[in-house]
């Protein structure tokens, strides 16, 4: 959170400067990190009324990176924008191999994102689960070919 302090405290002499930095990562913070992504506007908002400054979304987006950066057990910038990408990319490759625009507000896509976001943590952590009872996947596989055809993409 120190990190997050530093970062206001220029982001409001930006905004009194008139300088806006864009977020290149704010659709995927959006997207990805929902109650983050509120959490920072409700911040921003709260400076903006209260400092009477003109914080622009993109400082939304860049409380809510600060808010996951916190919340991993590494706390690491260029690790939360490599997860940030990894999960932009599994999305991709779901959505298309599916054929099916993905309902964003569902129960299972909100379940699905966290299944995908602790699976990254543990690829990123080289903590993966064994893999030596298959028995359990054999029933997927059969029953749902290109399922799994998506997963290993």
């Amino acid at each position: 959170f120190v990190t997050l302090f530093d970062h206001l405290v220029y982001a409001i002499e930006r905004s009194q400067k008139h300088i806006v930095l864009p977020n290149r990562l704010l659709w995927e913070v959006r997207r990805f990190y929902p109650r983050e992504y509120a959490a920072g506007q409700q911040i921003r908002d709260f400076l903006n009324r209260r400092l009477q400054v003109e914080l622009p979304e993109e400082e939304a987006g860049n409380i809510a990176f600060h808010l996951v950066n916190a919340q991993t057990e590494n706390p690491d910038m260029e690790r939360t924008m490599l997860t940030l990408r990894m999960l932009k990319d599994i999305y991709s490759i779901v959505q298309l191999s599916s054929g099916q625009k993905i309902d964003e507000n569902s129960l299972h896509y909100a379940r699905f994102l966290t299944h995908m976001q602790y699976f990254i943590e543990r690829v990123l952590d080289h903590k993966m689960l064994g893999s030596e009872d298959i028995s359990v996947l054999e029933p997927v596989l059969d029953q749902n070919p290109r399922a799994y055809a998506c997963a290993r993409r």
